[in-house]
């Protein structure tokens, strides 16, 4: 995510916990305390409202906020005063699925405890991250040609992606106070400022325009039309002049291993990576064991001592751990030519009766990795 969701993120859990203990407690919490609470405990710059609003746009059925008749002093409430009040609501999963069409059964008081605030939190964090899938789904689909990958594939962002770029949050709206004071809406903001526009004739046609849906006139930017141009087609570097065909085979491949990129698992990357490794190696173990083996005259040999002769053979620098990750990694992916046997608690390697010749294992190896890669 990017930095500022990770911001949200911190902000909404250090929410979530300040108001869990005056819920617990049955007490209110007033929106100007919430804010001198949240900036103590998070030691950092506290933005206020914006923070909680677009907390409140992201996660609309997180927190209740109402307003209430301010009281003073003995309990006395004041008529003409309101304060905002701020609550956990405890029944955001059924009214997250009554948004759904999901009828779910209205329950009783639920203190919020630390199992609530982790699942809150969990709930937070994935509408963060679909969020910022989103984006990165737009920012395929402008790729020139565009990429399709399914989130469920998705296991990375591309590589020219910068995370960062995803905007912030738009922030919600409070609700109004009552009685009707202040506008609360853009369109009430138009109309209580309907006699601003005589300032400015521009502003005021542009705000007709925008109201009555009416196309923008000559010589002005029309955001949509813009939007709908065709992109000129970008050759990359060292590309100019090549056949149509070659070219769109060339962009296939490069779309190709882009999408390839975004979906492999850590996992079969690895592996892929050790299958490229055995390529070399794996033929210098082959080697390596039957010339040890005619040296000692035995047909087994002791794996420790074995994998230190050939991490000496090796003309990298390899040590004897990672050739013995490699010779445990040849013989999981590529059985009939090296085992392991134990004897008397120590781990001898053999070759395996009738094991093909040299050939057949770089065939295979380089067979295991096509497909891994393919």
């Amino acid at each position: 995510m990017p930095r500022h969701y990770k911001v949200l993120l911190e902000v909404f859990r250090t929410v979530d916990q300040i108001l869990s203990i005056r819920h617990n407690r049955h007490e209110v919490m007033r929106l100007a305390d919430l804010k001198k609470s949240v900036q103590s405990a998070m030691k950092r710059d506290f933005r206020g409202e914006k923070h909680l609003l677009q907390i409140r746009r992201a996660f609309p059925h997180a927190f209740t906020f109402n307003w209430e008749q301010a009281t003073g002093r003995y309990g006395i409430k004041k008529a003409d005063a309101y304060e905002l009040h701020v609550a956990p609501n405890m029944g955001y999963a059924s009214d997250m699925s009554a948004a759904a069409g999901i009828e779910t059964p209205a329950g009783h008081f639920v203190r919020l405890d630390a199992k609530e605030l982790v699942e809150r939190r969990q709930v937070f964090r994935g509408i963060l991250t679909t969020m910022a899938r989103d984006h990165h789904r737009l920012f395929l689909a402008s790729l020139d040609p565009p990429l399709d990958v399914k989130d469920a594939d998705l296991v990375r962002w591309h590589r020219d992606f910068d995370v960062e770029t995803c905007p912030e949050v738009e922030c919600a709206e409070l609700p109004g106070k009552p009685g009707g004071l202040g506008p609360t809406t853009a369109s009430d903001v138009i109309r209580a400022t309907q006699d601003l526009f005589g300032v400015n004739k521009r502003l005021e046609e542009a705000m007709n325009r925008l109201r009555e849906g009416v196309p923008a006139k000559e010589g002005e930017v029309d955001i949509e039309s813009a939007k709908q141009e065709p992109k000129p087609v970008v050759v990359k570097k060292g590309l100019e002049g090549l056949p149509p065909a070659v070219l769109e085979k060339l962009l296939a491949k490069e779309r190709a291993k882009e999408i390839r990129a975004m979906t492999e698992s850590s996992g079969n990357k690895k592996e892929a990576e050790t299958l490229e490794e055995l390529q070399r190696t794996g033929p210098l173990i082959m080697n390596c064991y039957r010339s040890e083996k005619q040296r000692q005259c035995r047909s087994a040999l002791d794996v420790k001592g074995f994998v230190k002769f050939v991490a000496q053979s090796h003309p990298g620098r390899k040590g004897a751990s990672e050739m013995e990750e490699a010779l445990r990694a040849l013989v999981r992916l590529a059985p009939g030519f090296l085992q392991f046997v134990v004897l008397r608690n120590v781990e001898y390697v053999k070759s395996v009766a009738g094991a093909p010749d040299l050939n057949v294992l770089r065939d295979r190896l380089k067979d295991l990795y096509e497909r891994t890669k393919a």
